[in-house]
């Protein structure tokens, strides 16, 4: 007779002994705790610690493990691992709270390592691609002559679209493309897009395809546009039924779509289709404070504001008033024209946050430098 041990949500076995994963706030962690742990047979064992406590921190409790076998008795003990939950920031009620028992540069460290712990969470979730697992796929397209955009596709930021990625399931060519919601006060039907920009992919086998677009090439993106295809004849891109898809289709047939051409997509299926796009963040420079007015898109240093001029013959560096930060981002702004090393502006860092943000700018921009890691 074999028997096996179902596994439990926060117990696991090592011999005769128990090992139990426990979650505990960083205050806990450094002014001390008290807890009461539900053990297997319902039996509360109280579990103390008035010290500080370091990640990885574990504490034996003897004697409340699983009974030894053939050991007169005796039980092995339960280890207590302890998982230190972090705060994305500390607001001023919890800055006094530490204060009382951590001196100024504690305090200082403690912020230092919860903002480096933000912006490392934060940039790993900000640098994964937009779409679905790049794998082969038992689905075989049947649809010809449309465009497909897929609502679980979403860009999550302002951004700018470099690469391209599919799993093609045979050579041929496909129309990779960027969809934006038409706006609510348009007269479009309900689920209507439109186009903003378009990529052409040719593999010339199956299986994984990348394609880096040019810099003239690339697409920029406003946070909520969505990904889509333009399928011919036989689509190259294979599909999962039922998944996380949200895919909408045009009517069939219908011509190709301009740049700029908004679309009617009427009917809907799920499937997840092997596509994927890379997007990084881009700064957006505003003429007028609060984020209004002409903006210009920035994807990387090498923009001279000093050498700009408008058909006006204004200076572009004195016309920026404000700027927009999507989530990931830290910009440092450089108002001195000809300066390269001292930053005499701005320094401002979005990186820890999910959300983009609008600062207004003091005056003249002579460059800025972009920083995403």
């Amino acid at each position: 007779v074999g028997l096996r041990v179902a596994e439990h949500a926060q117990f696991s076995r090592k011999d005769a002994d128990l090992i139990y994963q426990a979650n505990i706030t960083l205050f806990e962690a450094l002014l001390g705790f008290s807890m009461n742990i539900t053990h297997l047979d319902n039996h509360t064992v109280e579990v103390q610690h008035d010290a500080v406590s370091s990640p990885g921190f574990s504490k034996v409790i003897i004697n409340e493990g699983m009974p030894v076998i053939q050991g007169g008795g005796t039980y092995g003990d339960l280890i207590v691992m302890f998982d230190i939950e972090f705060p994305k920031r500390l607001d001023e009620e919890e800055k006094a709270l530490l204060s009382s028992v951590l001196d100024e540069e504690e305090l200082q460290k403690i912020e230092q390592m919860i903002l480096k712990r933000s912006i490392s969470e934060n940039l790993g979730k900000l640098k994964k691609p937009v779409g679905h697992t790049l794998k082969a796929r038992s689905g075989v397209e049947s649809f010809s002559m449309v465009n497909m955009v897929d609502l679980s596709l979403r860009i999550p930021f302002h951004g700018a679209l470099l690469e391209w990625s599919i799993f093609a399931s045979q050579p041929g060519a496909i129309a990779l493309q960027v969809w934006r919601p038409a706006p609510a006060e348009g007269d479009f039907p309900e689920h209507s897009y439109s186009l903003i920009g378009e990529t052409l992919l040719e593999p010339e086998a199956p299986g994984l395809t990348k394609i880096q677009l040019r810099k003239q090439h690339i697409i920029i993106c406003e946070e909520g546009d969505y990904l889509g295809w333009r399928v011919e004849a036989d689509s190259l891109l294979p599909y999962d039924s039922l998944d996380d898809g949200l895919v909408r289709i045009t009517k069939s047939p219908i011509r190709a779509a301009d740049l700029g051409r908004t679309e009617h997509f009427p009917f809907s299926i799920a499937r997840s289709y092997s596509l994927q796009a890379k997007v990084v963040s881009v700064a957006l420079l505003f003429d007028e404070r609060d984020c209004g007015g002409e903006r210009v898109e920035i994807l990387d240093d090498s923009v001279d504001f000093c050498s700009l001029r408008f058909l006006t013959g204004e200076n572009v560096n004195d016309r920026v008033q404000s700027v927009l930060l999507p989530p990931g981002l830290r910009v440092q702004f450089f108002m001195e024209c000809g300066a390269t090393d001292k930053v005499d502006g701005p320094d401002i860092d979005n990186r820890a946050s999910p959300s983009s943000e609008c600062k207004n700018l003091p005056g003249r921009l002579s460059h800025i430098k972009l920083i995403r890691s």
